[in-house]
């Protein structure tokens, strides 16, 4: 073949390179050209790896025209080490380096299984690659069974560069496309997780916070919103409208839900106390206490401090806790130094919240924080289609478990809708739990009747006139465990904090009375 016919078929394959379509067949195409190039009998590509501490075999091995993927073959370049192995002296000195008539001297134990030291009479290449886009080497070309006696020239060298060039820009391109595809799987992968989260939260709240009315739809994606941050959140609600089952619901969806969930009454104390309750007191601090106490803000770091009833916290706690969301610590009664706060807070108050804050009977720089973000749990008055399906969730939720589930007749929610309900959700509840109470077994709907069977039973007086003192309490305490129980769907754990007792007394009662 003449040097014209050589030099055609060596711009096809240049060409060829250029437009390659598949990393294998670039691989091979440039294997062929340096082979070709050097007059050598064999071609490898060695390639860095993304640390840039090692080259590894790209897979493709040219014996004439057949092709063959190899296993991969790494070698580890240490620049701090003086390594005598060839593929380690080109990718530390950048040089072209020439073998010839064996090793002399060089180690080839690592790559041995590969490429064996050259035969007398022959020579080896081992060539740096370098591209026009990237100022270091991107890897190492290797050329055996070269002719001692045979010379690369100018053309030679010149077509090495052009090659280098050409392999560069394709995997440049190729490293381009291979990071846009990964990145665009990755933000695919990650909306698909956010709206899987989404909708399996929606579902939760839905279950927790019933109704199909916009304003309670308005809270649940409020809670959603809120469960995101970590923002100090006030909720606004009449008594018994679920103000506390939207807060646990913030936390139980927040990444806090796997720590504590601390619920306090801030008119549970004496306006003195409130201070020492939430910030803990050392040892002597306070006249007759002799032992120290953490407080609710250390007993709910990492998780949630609920504040129910804040609109009637005192003036001193007032400032204590405009302190808190202000800078995020406080210290504890007789203690030298602050302490930063680990812990989520909610507050709870009546709706009158916002004019009494208007009015001046609440510190304005804490009703300030408070009042950024707000979250409203209406009424059941003003909701009151939600009543349907809030029984229809009831009945599911006290059905026994591979039951059926009592359906609500159509006279027993007449009689619902025409009630007044000044306990709000918590009274509908617990009207309709003492109407399932009265069911008799084997009953298949819940009546009108059963609604006012259960309105006549006056929990807080003994229905019968013999009853004692302890058997009455007895029975409300059943009532309340019940009724506990009821609300966390059995989960014992949560009865428990919802009764704010032990569970260990939980069950205890559980096994007195029968639950």
């Amino acid at each position: 073949m003449d040097a014209a016919s050589r030099s055609g078929d060596t711009l096809d394959e240049l060409c060829r390179l250029a437009s390659a379509d598949g990393w294998t067949s670039a691989l091979e195409t440039a294997c062929g050209l340096l082979k070709h190039a050097a007059s050598g009998e064999n071609a490898f590509l060695f390639l860095t790896d993304i640390t840039g501490q090692a080259v590894e075999l790209a897979a493709a091995q040219i014996r004439g025209r057949e092709h063959r993927i190899l296993e991969e073959l790494r070698v580890v370049i240490d620049p701090t080490v003086n390594d005598t192995c060839p593929m380690v002296q080109v990718a530390q000195l950048g040089r072209l380096l020439s073998i010839a008539d064996h090793s002399h001297g060089y180690d080839f134990s690592r790559i041995e299984t590969l490429i064996a030291p050259p035969s007398r009479g022959r020579r080896m290449l081992f060539i740096p690659l370098r591209g026009m886009r990237r100022p270091g080497f991107f890897g190492i070309a290797v050329v055996t069974g070269i002719e001692t006696a045979s010379d690369l020239g100018p053309n030679t060298n010149a077509l090495l560069k052009a090659i280098c060039d050409l392999l560069d820009l394709y995997l440049t391109n190729g490293r381009q496309a291979a990071e846009l595809r990964s990145l665009r799987h990755r933000a695919e992968s990650e909306e698909r997780e956010k709206r899987e989260t989404r909708q399996r939260q929606a579902a939760r709240i839905e279950a927790r916070l019933v109704g199909n009315s916009a304003l309670i739809s308005s809270a649940r994606d409020r809670v959603a919103q809120f469960a995101a941050t970590e923002h100090p959140v006030l909720i606004l609600g009449e008594q018994g409208s679920g103000k506390e089952r939207a807060a646990r619901e913030i936390h139980g969806l927040s990444k806090r839900r796997n720590a504590t969930f601390v619920y306090f009454d801030c008119a549970s104390v004496p306006p003195l106390a409130l201070v020492s309750e939430l910030s803990g007191y050392k040892r002597g601090a306070i006249p007759g206490q002799a032992a120290a106490r953490r407080g609710l803000l250390r007993e709910a770091a990492g998780g949630t401090l609920y504040l129910d009833r804040v609109d009637l916290v005192p003036p001193e706690a007032q400032m204590f806790l405009g302190r808190l969301l202000e800078t995020g610590v406080y210290r504890a009664l007789g203690s030298e130094r602050d302490m930063p706060s680990d812990a989520r807070l909610i507050f709870a108050a009546l709706p009158d919240f916002v004019q009494r804050a208007e009015a001046g009977t609440f510190l304005p720089s804490l009703s300030f924080a408070l009042l950024r973000y707000v979250l409203k749990v209406p009424s059941l008055e003003e909701r009151r289609q939600d009543i349907g399906p809030v029984v229809e969730a009831i009945l599911a939720r006290v059905s026994a478990p591979g039951g059926d589930t009592l359906e609500l007749s159509n006279g027993a929610l007449a009689v619902l809708h025409a009630l007044d309900y000044p306990g709000n959700l918590r009274q509908l509840e617990s009207l309709v739990e003492r109407a399932i109470d009265l069911a008799a077994d084997g009953e298949k709907a819940l009546t009108s009747a059963h609604i006012e069977a259960a309105r006549n039973v006056d929990v807080g007086v003994s229905p019968v006139a013999s009853e004692g003192l302890r058997e009455a309490v007895a029975r409300f305490e059943a009532d309340l465990v019940r009724r506990a129980l009821n609300l966390s769907s059995g989960d014992r754990a949560r009865a428990a904090e919802l009764l704010q007792i032990p569970k260990r007394t939980l069950a205890d009662k559980c096994i007195r009375y029968a639950l």
